[in-house]
C-alpha cells in the first residue's frame, strides 16, 4: 500500500548533501521490506529510504530480469526507435570514438552506435543478458558493477547512461567515475524520468488516493536509488564538473493490455504522448553533458558513500 508519510523521518541521510532532516512521503513493498520515498527539504533531493546496498541492487536485477527482451524482435520493439534517436542526437555533438553504454541491457545501443562508426562496448550487471549482447551483436559487454570495473582514465569519448544513473548505488560517485574515465571535453548521455512531471504528479495522487502504490508508476523505489526532477539532475552535474550542452524531453506511454476501468483512470496522461506536450511537458528527461576539463569537480571532496 502506498500512502503519504509527511510526519515520518528517513533513516538516513539524504545522499546528495548529508542532511539528516528527509522525510518519507511514499511507501512501497518489495518481497518482504517497505521501502520508501523520501525528500530532502534542503537540497530537494528524492531518494530510496534506507539506502539500498550493492547487494540488493544486484538481486533486484538478477536472474531473468530481461527475459522478455532477450530476442532481436523483441529488443527491437522495446528499444530500437528510442535508440536510434539517441544516437542521432548524439551525434550532433560527439564526434565517434570509444564509447562506453553503462547498463547496456541487451547490448542493442552500442551496437547502434558502432554502426554510426563508435568503437563501441558495453557493461551489463545481469550476466545472462550481457552474453546475449555479446552473442548477437557482436560487442565487448563486461559483466559486472560500473563501481568495480576496471577501466583506464580518460580513455572514453562517450559514455552513456540510458535510465541507469537513478539505479546506481551512489551516484555522485558513479558520476566522478564516468568524469574520470572521459577525455578532456569528452560527453556523457545521461536519460531518467522526472518525478515531478505532470504524468508522475497526476499518479501519485491516484494513488494516494486510492491507498494503491504500483499506480504511481513513475515511482520507481527501490530499483531506483534517487529520483531527479531537472533541477536536482543539474545541480548534480554541476557539482561533478559537467555542463549541460543539450536538453530534451520525450514521453512514451505504456499502457497495453489494460481493462476498461483502468484506460479511463490514464486517458489524461494519454495527451502527454502526442507532439503537442511531449517535448515540454514529458516525464523522461534526456542530456547531453560535456566534461568541463579546467575544473576539478567538488563532489570528489565531498562525496557521501555511507548508506
Amino acid at each position: 500500500m502506498g500512502h503519504p508519510k509527511f510526519s515520518e523521518a528517513a533513516s538516513s541521510a539524504c545522499p546528495s548533501c548529508g542532511a539528516t532532516n528527509a522525510i518519507r512521503l511514499f511507501s512501497r513493498s518489495l518481497g518482504d521490506k517497505i521501502w520508501y520515498l523520501a525528500r530532502c527539504p534542503d537540497c530537494t533531493q528524492y531518494y530510496t529510504d534506507p539506502r539500498p546496498t550493492l547487494d540488493d541492487i544486484k538481486t533486484f536485477y538478477s536472474g531473468g530480469y530481461h527475459a522478455d527482451l532477450l530476442s532481436e524482435e523483441e529488443t527491437e520493439l522495446e528499444f530500437g526507435e528510442k535508440f536510434r534517436g539517441y544516437a542521432d542526437w548524439i551525434c550532433s555533438y560527439v564526434r565517434p570514438g570509444p564509447s562506453l553504454d553503462i547498463g547496456c541491457t541487451t547490448g542493442l545501443f552500442p551496437y547502434v552506435l558502432k554502426q554510426r562508426g563508435f568503437n563501441a562496448e558495453g557493461l551489463e550487471i545481469n550476466e545472462v543478458t550481457a552474453r546475449w549482447a555479446e552473442q548477437h551483436y557482436g560487442i565487448t559487454v563486461r559483466n559486472e558493477p560500473f563501481e568495480t570495473a576496471n577501466y583506464s582514465g580518460r580513455s572514453f569519448r562517450l559514455i552513456s547512461m540510458a535510465d541507469v544513473l537513478e539505479h546506481a548505488l551512489h551516484p555522485v560517485t558513479t558520476l566522478l567515475r564516468v568524469y574520470s574515465l572521459l577525455e578532456d571535453g569528452g560527453f556523457a548521455f545521461i536519460s531518467f524520468p522526472d518525478i515531478e512531471s505532470l504524468e508522475s504528479r497526476y499518479f501519485k495522487t491516484l494513488a494516494q488516493m486510492t491507498g494503491r502504490s504500483w499506480l504511481w508508476k513513475c515511482c520507481h523505489i527501490p530499483g531506483h536509488t534517487w529520483e531527479f526532477t531537472k533541477p536536482t539532475a543539474e545541480a548534480l552535474f554541476r557539482r561533478c564538473s559537467f555542463r549541460v550542452v543539450g536538453f530534451r524531453r520525450s514521453h512514451r506511454n505504456d499502457f497495453q493490455h489494460i481493462s476498461v476501468p483502468i484506460t479511463i483512470l490514464v486517458a489524461p496522461p494519454l495527451l502527454l504522448g502526442t507532439s503537442l506536450f511531449r517535448e515540454r511537458l514529458g516525464t523522461q528527461m534526456e542530456f547531453i553533458l560535456q566534461k568541463v576539463s579546467s575544473s576539478v569537480p567538488v563532489a570528489s571532496r565531498t562525496v557521501i558513500t555511507n548508506p
